[in-house]
C-alpha cells in the first residue's frame, strides 16, 4: 500500500492502519487524532499526513484527493458510474460542497428520509 485513508479515529475505522503502515511504509492521511493514535502505536511522524478538511493531496500525476470535513453522519457509501470517480463514505455534504463539482455525488447528512430523498 502507498496510502491509507482514515475517515475518523473510531476504532472501527482506524484498527489495523498501524499494521498496514508499519508493514508497507504507506503514508497515512487522517486527522490530528488519527496521527496521535498512530504515533502511540509506533508509526513515525513522517509517515503521517494530517488533514482537517479542504486539503488536496496529489498522490500521483493522475490522482488527487480532496479532503472534506467529516460530519460523521453518512448512512452509506457509493461508487459512481462516472469513470475515475469514487465516493467514500462517512461524510455528509454541506450545501456549498453539494454543487461544487458535477463529479461530487451528494450523500445524506441527515437520517430524515425526506431530506435523503431531496438530496438524491
Amino acid at each position: 500500500a502507498d496510502y491509507v485513508f482514515i475517515g475518523h479515529s473510531h476504532f472501527d475505522h482506524i484498527a489495523g492502519a498501524e499494521i498496514i503502515a508499519a508493514n508497507t511504509g504507506a503514508k497515512v492521511i487522517g486527522s490530528n487524532e488519527t496521527a496521535r493514535v498512530l504515533i502511540e502505536s509506533g508509526i513515525p511522524n513522517d509517515q503521517l499526513l494530517r488533514a482537517q478538511g479542504g486539503e488536496h493531496f496529489r498522490l500521483s500525476d493522475d490522482v488527487t484527493v480532496r479532503v472534506y470535513p467529516s460530519l460523521h453522519s453518512c448512512i452509506w457509501s457509493t461508487a459512481s458510474s462516472i469513470p475515475k470517480e469514487v465516493v467514500l463514505g462517512d461524510y455528509g455534504l454541506t450545501e456549498d460542497q453539494r454543487w461544487s463539482s458535477p463529479r461530487v455525488r451528494p450523500q445524506p447528512s441527515s437520517d430524515d428520509p425526506q431530506e435523503v430523498r431531496e438530496m438524491a
